[in-house]
């Protein structure tokens, strides 16, 4: 039988859901109508993923599957999307090569009023009430620092509500992710430059530091370990981290207070409901001195 669901904690077992309270209704209404869809176009004893996304044009659904999609499949995909009123239907293979199968509309996200064109897949805040909260606690953490680098960019979620008054440098190690902020950036009309780099191998440092007033890093749940190192040899006076695992943020926060910030202060975000994951926007100052 299909099962569509969650993967149970520490686990890869799916459990079956009906519903997800904390869904946007608009993703919560598409759990029964992907059922027969999944079911139709899985191979037997095999998994995959379906990500949806609730964008400003409409949902994006991403389907990763272990071998593409043969003709029935697509028709029944791009039946599915004008079913539904997707915005687009993907497949993926494998990590980069995803191909759209249905393009109704583009998908698009806005941030401060920047619409990016989101790839298949993207990630994206759990919420767009998590996603202002975030960003204005950023805001409020840089002060009137005039250069600011957003690092793991993303998106531009949070390099884009920074940008109204400042110039900010977003860094991001993905490629599809950096484009659709650097597309963005482009018309937008604000001060941001953007640049592709591996941080977690080569965090900026030394010299580059001296560019900015404040840096602001968010990176996934494993920490921003070699970044947060460079930082407290050579970081500027303000640091903002952002995070979504309080162990990372600690042992990053140890870094950062070893090389002569203090923690002036964190705020946590619950963004993630019901369960025990909880976010953070922590703020750190060389010598008590504001930016």
């Amino acid at each position: 039988a299909t099962r569509l669901g969650f993967c149970r904690r520490a686990s890869h077992a799916v459990e079956d859901i009906a519903e997800c309270p904390v869904l946007a209704p608009e993703l919560a209404a598409l759990i029964d109508p992907l059922r027969p869809l999944i079911a139709r176009l899985a191979a037997a004893g095999k998994s995959g993923d379906a990500i949806a996304t609730l964008t400003d044009s409409g949902i994006d659904l991403l389907i990763a599957a272990q071998s593409p999609p043969d003709l029935a499949a697509r028709q029944a995909l791009a039946e599915f999307a004008d079913a539904r009123d997707l915005a687009r239907v993907s497949w993926r293979t494998k990590r980069g090569a995803d191909e759209p199968v249905a393009m109704r509309r583009r998908p698009v996200l806005t941030f401060a009023g920047v619409a990016v064109e989101t790839p298949p897949g993207a990630f994206v805040q759990p919420s767009r009430e998590g996603e202002s909260a975030l960003a204005g606690l950023v805001r409020e953490g840089v002060g009137d620092a005039r250069r600011v680098a957003d690092l793991y960019a993303g998106l531009g979620s949070l390099t884009f509500p920074l940008a109204d008054d400042r110039a900010v440098h977003a860094v991001e190690g993905d490629a599809d992710a950096l484009d659709a902020l650097a597309r963005a950036a482009r018309t937008s009309g604000l001060r941001v430059s953007a640049e592709r780099r591996d941080l977690a191998r080569d965090p900026l440092a030394g010299d580059e530091l001296a560019d900015f007033d404040a840096v602001v890093f968010d990176p996934p749940r494993i920490g921003a370990a070699a970044q947060a190192r460079a930082l407290a040899e050579a970081g500027p006076v303000r640091v903002v981290a952002v995070s979504c695992d309080p162990a990372t943020l600690a042992r990053d926060a140890r870094m950062l207070i070893g090389g002569g910030y203090r923690l002036a202060h964190a705020v946590p975000v619950d963004q993630f409901l019901w369960s025990a994951r909880l976010e953070a926007v922590a703020v750190f100052e060389r010598g008590g001195r504001s930016a």
